[in-house]
């Protein structure tokens, strides 16, 4: 009976993943998921950030953040992580979460799948900021090609009709200040190829009580895409936490470099490998380098040809 008992027990730990989910704890600021709801929640003492995938459908008449036409979602165990399940009007689809936590990071894989034919217009992962915590405050939008960045002001009074805060096509990331030098750098890295647009916006224009930070999906934008049960949208999602100014400087950086590397064509799973291993810096200092000779070589070559050029033009004139 004890051996049936202890295979039963063997079977059940394999089967289903511990919970909690591991989560990022540094101080008093914490990164974690929520299981019910599948979402990715960012808290430092009263400041709570909720991080979660929103789906609009064919010209936008929903947002499936506010669960408005979106109906049936729940979550469930699934190998290291959640599946999470929704209806819509235009058919049904789940995602998978698998967080892989660091010392000071934590990395979300996200798989989108559609589990009937299923009609969308746009795919995003967004940041909701209460705007009780953050009227009044600044967050920083990481651009492309150089790694400048821009604040953003989250303005006080709601502005009818102009709820565009900030957008971009050549976002790399979002820094966001939650304490004195205390927050998040977060960006978005998939295989789909262009740049990524990142828009923040005012959602009380919408009924919300939000600002968001929207990272979308590659995609031409307002033209509605269907896919078919088992069709998947994959993409991660990178959050560094810092505690200090040297560590926000650094945070910063590394959510450029993600976004380099995605820009220049680097394979998602080459990215995964390089920040698992925490050799992102490395990699770009080699590739400098590589750079820099290639360069020299060139400029070599360019002196060699230009020389042999003036020695030939020299001989024919003295003939």
């Amino acid at each position: 009976m004890k051996k049936i008992c202890l295979a039963l027990l063997c079977t059940l730990v394999v089967a289903f993943p511990s919970f909690p989910l591991p989560r990022l704890l540094r101080g008093d600021l914490e990164v974690y998921v929520d299981e019910a709801m599948g979402t990715i929640n960012i808290r430092y003492y009263t400041s709570f950030i909720e991080g979660k995938i929103a789906i609009w459908g064919p010209n936008f008449y929903y947002d499936s953040t506010y669960w408005g036409s979106v109906s049936g979602a729940f979550c469930e165990p699934y190998e290291e992580g959640l599946r999470c399940y929704a209806e819509s009007p235009d058919g049904s689809f789940s995602w998978t979460l698998k967080p892989i936590v660091g010392p000071d990071f934590v990395l979300y894989e996200y798989v989108v799948t559609a589990e009937s034919n299923w009609t969308y217009n746009a795919v995003a992962w967004v940041l909701d900021l209460p705007v009780d915590s953050f009227a009044g405050e600044s967050v920083f939008a990481v651009l492309l090609p150089y790694g400048s960045t821009e604040g953003v002001a989250l303005r006080r009074e709601h502005v009818p009709g102009q709820p565009d805060l900030r957008s971009s096509g050549s976002g790399a990331g979002w820094v966001v200040p939650i304490g004195f030098d205390i927050g998040i750098a977060t960006t978005f890295f998939c295989d789909a190829g262009a740049r990524v647009n990142i828009a923040a916006t005012d959602e009380r224009e919408w009924g919300g009580n939000s600002y968001r930070l929207r990272f979308y999906y590659p995609g031409e934008w307002g033209s509605p895409k269907m896919l078919k049960p088992g069709d998947e949208l994959r993409f991660y999602i990178y959050i560094h936490t810092f505690t200090s100014r040297d560590e926000r400087e650094f945070a910063q950086r590394r959510v450029f470099s993600i976004s380099y590397l995605r820009d220049v064509g680097l394979p998602s799973s080459e990215i995964l490998d390089l920040v698992l291993k925490g050799e992102i810096e490395k990699y770009l200092e080699e590739k400098g380098r590589e750079r820099q000779t290639l360069l020299l070589a060139y400029i070599l070559a360019a002196v060699f040809i230009a020389v042999v050029a003036a020695v030939l033009v020299r001989r024919r004139r003295l003939t």
